[in-house]
């Protein structure tokens, strides 16, 4: 459960008394500070003091069963003094001390002096010194039991182990040479290390807590040198590693839990370096190609499962370059093109997996420039224009697949611009009318596929404004009403088929206002009623 804060706050102000009621300065603000688990807040979380906004002086962390769990002091929200740590049962589980530091010109608490910590038994885990949060001089671990496990001698940060111990309490490391134990906090052992003149030198081996090898290999005054092997949890092999100098540097090999090649390749100083190929986990390819000083060079092939190619082209320093080839899972191709620094450039085809094409046309550093054109399946032209710089530019032409046309208009910059026309797949035609920036903008006119005006309007700025009449299939005034953006404004008339008024309703900013007339099929009265801003008057 997360902690719920609550504050208890109190302030002490200081102040010169003025005569006149001079205004109080506040100069400290100290806040006494307590924070609960829970909302009826019986379980205490933690307290202490705040000041100035910042965590001072002494802290206390409880645990839910009202243990202690951190003791602790701060100085301007962090960190400064003695620190101790609890486990739930109140067994003391460690002790150090922080310190103030400037770094860099800002305020920073390392860990500094003595540092000690014990197991749940109450027994000594380790003891040691920090130094601008460095552990320095000797530092000694022990077993659960309490036996000493190891002695470590710590200089300029790096680890010299001199002592050690295995769990039979047979001391395998003296005076800087043998081997150094470690092991999980279960028991299992965890690592086997050969250390000569207090320095990783020999063979290394590291476990799973199952026990089975995790990895092994050779170090040399603590780099990793020649092969090292890698296993996975269970058994299997996983890796299989060569070093020179703490780099790898020789052939690296990778295998799935199940035994199939993974990766195979060759290192170099670090850095990848000539012939790579990747396999899936059923043992086919994935991809291949060079790698040059670790960056992709020259050419690359990737696969589909099937082991056909999906995609094939150039790298130089890591990034496409030259003709690259997309394919579909059948073989046919799909994408024909070139790139530039990682960027389409020049001229790119994309087919269908039929092998008709599906479109082509330019790029220019990764966008579409110049004409443009695509087709359907069946070989009919789609779409044809212009780009400039990724953007539809000049006058673009739209088809059906049957050859009518879809529409015809002009672009700038990507927008809609100036008039449009557009059909239906008969090849009458649908819409009519123009835009401006890319919104509708003076008369447009709407049409029935059988000929006839559906309806005309006109907008301003891509919303309904002025006057719009609405038709019958057959031809007459169905409807017309006039508009003010978007929002209805002034009369509104509906007809029947028959050309008879039946409806006579007024508006103001989109809502009934004025005179409002219902009429029969023969023109008689039916109703009359009076709105004021959308409110029907009685």
């Amino acid at each position: 459960m997360r902690p719920i804060l609550i504050i208890f706050l109190f302030a002490a102000f200081t102040s010169t008394a003025q005569e006149n009621s001079s205004p109080v300065v506040p100069k400290v603000q100290k806040q006494p500070y307590v924070d609960f688990y829970d909302d009826d807040q019986t379980q205490k979380y933690s307290e202490g003091m705040f000041l100035n906004g910042k965590k001072h002086g002494p802290w206390i962390y409880y645990y839910q069963n009202g243990k202690k769990q951190e003791e602790s002091n701060y100085n301007n929200g962090k960190h400064s003094g003695k620190v101790t740590y609890w486990y739930d049962d109140g067994q003391r589980k460690a002790e150090g001390y922080f310190k103030l530091y400037f770094q860099n010109g800002l305020l920073t608490t390392l860990r500094d002096s003595i540092y000690r910590s014990w197991y749940p038994n109450g027994n000594q885990s380790e003891k040691g010194e920090y130094d601008y949060d460095v552990k320095i001089g000797e530092w000694s671990t022990y077993f659960p039991e309490g036996d000493l496990w190891k002695k470590v001698l710590y200089v300029g940060g790096a680890m010299h182990p001199f002592e050690g111990w295995n769990k039979e309490l047979i001391q395998t490391l003296n005076n800087g040479n043998g081997i150094l134990y470690d092991y999980y906090e279960a028991g299992p052992l965890k690592s086997l290390v050969t250390i000569k003149d207090s320095i990783i030198n020999g063979l290394t081996q590291h476990y799973w807590e199952n026990g089975n090898l995790k990895s092994e290999g050779t170090t040399v005054d603590i780099e990793q040198v020649g092969l090292w092997k890698y296993f996975y949890e269970e058994g299997e092999k996983w890796k299989e590693i060569e070093y020179e100098g703490g780099e790898l540097d020789g052939a690296y090999r990778n295998w799935y839990p199940n035994g199939e090649f993974s990766v195979t390749g060759t290192y170099s100083k670090g850095a990848k370096n000539g012939k790579w190929i990747w396999f899936n986990s059923t043992g086919k390819l994935y991809m291949q190609g060079e790698f040059q000083s670790g960056k992709q060079h020259g050419h690359w092939l990737y696969y589909f499962e099937n082991g056909k190619v999906e995609s094939e082209g150039e790298f130089a320093d890591d990034l496409r370059e030259g003709a690259w080839k997309m394919f579909y899972k059948n073989g046919a191709k799909w994408k024909l093109g070139s790139y530039k620094k990682d960027k389409k450039d020049g001229f790119w085809q994309t087919f269908f997996e039929n092998g008709t094409k599906l479109q082509e046309g330019n790029y220019t550093s990764g966008k579409e420039n110049g004409k443009w054109s695509s087709w359907y399946e069946n070989g009919q032209l789609k779409d044809e224009g212009v780009y400039k710089e990724g953007l539809m530019h000049g006058n673009w032409v739209g088809n059906f697949n049957n050859g009518k046309t879809n529409y015809e208009g002009v672009r700038m910059n990507g927008l809609k611009d100036g008039a449009w026309n557009y059909g239906y797949l008969s090849g009458k035609p649908r819409e009519q009318g123009s835009y401006k920036d890319g919104k509708k903008d003076g008369a447009w006119v709407y049409y029935y596929e059988a000929g006839n005006v559906d309806y005309e309007c006109s907008y301003k700025e891509g919303s309904k404004n002025g006057k719009c009449t609405y038709y019958f299939p057959h031809g007459s005034k169905m409807r017309e009403e006039a508009y003010e953006m978007d929002r209805l404004s002034g009369a509104s008339k509906m007809w029947n088929k028959t050309g008879t008024l039946i409806s006579l309703r007024n508006y103001k900013n989109g809502v009934p206002h004025g005179k409002a007339v219902n009429y029969d099929d023969d023109g008689k009265v039916l109703n009359s009623m009076t709105y004021k801003e959308g409110a029907r008057q009685k």
